[in-house]
Parts: structure tokens; C-alpha cells; sequence
């Protein structure tokens, strides 16, 4: 789980911005 940056919600803590 590193950084999201565009994509869709993994299940990560806090996503980027996931549109």
C-alpha cells in the first residue's frame, strides 16, 4: 500500500484522490 495517487480506493488507510 504505498501512495495512491488516481486510483480507485485499494483499502488503504487514507486514498489520495481517488475520482
Amino acid at each position: 500500500s504505498s501512495s495512491n495517487s488516481s486510483s480507485s480506493k485499494s483499502g488503504e488507510g487514507k486514498p489520495s484522490v481517488w475520482i
